[in-house]
Order: C-alpha cells, then structure tokens, then sequence
C-alpha cells in the first residue's frame, strides 16, 4: 500500500489531498485536482460565466445549470430551514456592500480596492427570502428573485471535499484508492484506509487562539470558521469580516472568533461552523449535540473551549510556541 499526496490553490484558499492506494496515485491526483477546479467553475460568485455567476447577473429570471449546482443550492436551502435561518447563502449583496465584491486574493488596500467597493456598493444591500428561489430538479433550472446575490462560499468547500471522497473511493477518478484525505482550507474530510491502517492525523489550527490542536480521525470531518482571516478595513477604518449574521447583515459580533467542527461530513460540519460562530457559544452547544457533532472553539477573549465529546478526537494540545499543553 502506497501514500501520495499534493498541494495547490483552488477555490481562493490552500487545497491538500492525501490518496492511499495500490494504484496510479498521480493520475488520480491530476483527476481529483482537474473534479475541483470544475467545481470552483460552476460554484464561485467571482466567475462571470459560473452557474452562480449567470444566475446572479440573471436575477429574476430562470438559468440553467449544471446538476451539481442545482443540488448544492437545494442543500444550502435545506440549511437554512434546519437552521432556522441562521445559515444563509443568499447574503451575497450584503457582502458586496461591505466591500467584499471580488475575491479575496485581489483585495489589497494598496490597490484601493475596499475603499472603491464598499462605497459604490453602500446602498445596494437588499434582502430576499431564500424560500423565494426556485429550483426546478428535473429541468436543472434555478432562479432567484430580483436584488438577491447568492454567495456558496458557506457550504462549498466542505461539499466540494465530501463529493471528492466519495468519487475517489469509488473509482470514478481512478481505481484502487483505499483511503482519501481532502483539505479545501479550514474544511476536511477523510475516509477510507489511513497511511497508517490506524487513523488520519490532522493539524488543527485554531485561528485567534495561537494554538493548535493534533486530531485523529477514522473517517470522517472537520470543518472551521473564523472572524479572524478573511478581514479588512471599511473607508472609515472599521474591521470587517466575511462571516454576515443574517439576521443583521452585518459581520457577526456573537463572542466567538472562530468553530472548528468536528463530524461525519464536511458539508454539515462547513455549515454547522458558520450557524455556530453566528450563534455564539450558548446557543450552539446543543444544537451542534443534537446533529452528533463538536468541536473546539476560540472566544474574542482568545480562549479556546473544547466542547464535550471533543476529547474522543483530541490527540494532543500545543501552544503558539509549539509546547505541548
């Protein structure tokens, strides 16, 4: 049994795929790497010709699409029902005032970029009921309302990690892949046979804490959001983030910098992260027990809370220094 792996940049943020096989672990590689830049394509909002680009810039009207974006926005639409609105993909207008209106990459102080965009786009925030987008399964049409802006960067990655799991223990991107490990940034799955028979060894860092945490996984996710990393300053010097509470639109003050979540699938875990930091601690506790999920938690004090059940996952606790704790 052999182990390959690689690293490259896709979908705004580091990607890291880990393969365990007898196989032609390169190919499979070169195919997973091709899937997710496919997906990247048909799901980013900063891609004009993108499923979600044409179906903002055609708002009001009916786009067709490619399979998998009608299921990803029929999933995010899900979210927001079991969540009881706390999971929103439709607050992309909310997020283009704030200046958050190109990807991140490109937004630089020195270029004038956020200053530019947070004041041409300062009165175009409008909200729409995510229960007034249509989703037409058979047909593959979506269509949203007039003035909405759907932005899937909430549910995404952590999709886009689950459904490349899934193709390459199945075989559809090559055969004789035992085990599978796919990192898009802060959102993880792995499944399958590890690189040592026992479990997947990940690093967690944990963003505003400076510390980090050593998991092991069998099979399974882990998935984080934090205030701290995609910041940047308004015209009047405010800090902002790319985490909107929907019910203020605007950046969420809950007490919380970020949730790393920990649970069988990266799409849930991904939209669980969010819901949590949003939430804030006390509310999220026991919903997050009620999905049979957990996680470790950083506060805007810094301090890092590992909610219960964590300790099953938690190999080792490191400090910013490096020291074991």
């Amino acid at each position: 049994m052999h182990s390959a792996e690689v690293r490259f940049r896709a979908m705004g943020t580091d990607v890291h795929l880990v393969l365990v096989g007898d196989a032609d672990l390169q190919a499979a590689l070169d195919a997973a790497r091709r899937e997710i830049d496919r997906l990247e394509r048909l799901w980013s909002r900063f891609i004009a010709d993108s499923d979600v680009g044409r179906i903002n810039r055609h708002a009001g009207r009916p786009v067709m699409v490619s399979r998998e974006t009608v299921e990803l926005i029929s999933a995010a639409l899900d979210a927001h029902h079991e969540t009881d609105g706390a999971f929103d993909a439709t607050l992309g207008s909310p997020l283009e005032a704030l200046g958050y209106d190109q990807s991140f990459a490109r937004m630089t102080p020195t270029a004038g970029s956020i200053e530019t965009a947070t004041i041409e786009h300062a009165n175009s925030s409008t909200s729409a009921n995510p229960a007034a987008i249509a989703v037409h399964h058979t047909a593959s049409i979506v269509e949203i309302p007039p003035g909405m802006v759907l932005d899937l960067g909430g549910i995404g990655k952590g999709a886009t990690a689950d459904l490349m799991c899934m193709q390459l223990l199945a075989g559809e991107l090559g055969s004789g892949i035992s085990g599978a490990l796919v990192s898009l940034g802060g959102d993880l799955r792995a499944d399958g046979t590890p690189p040592d028979d026992l479990a997947w060894r990940v690093r967690l860092t944990l963003p505003g804490s400076g510390e980090t945490r050593h998991l092991r996984l069998a099979r399974g996710a882990v998935c984080t959001s934090s205030t701290a990393v995609r910041r940047w300053l308004g015209p009047s010097g405010d800090r902002r983030h790319h985490l909107i509470d929907p019910r203020t639109q605007r950046p969420s003050e809950s007490g919380l910098i970020s949730a790393s979540i920990i649970g069988a699938s990266a799409m849930t875990c991904d939209v669980a992260a969010t819901v949590t930091v949003n939430r804030g601690r006390a509310k999220a506790s026991a919903w997050l027990s009620s999905i049979k999920a957990t996680g470790v938690l950083v506060d805007d004090q810094g301090t890092v809370i590992e909610l219960d059940g964590s300790d099953r996952f938690l190999e080792s606790r490191i400090d910013h220094q490096g020291r074991a704790a």
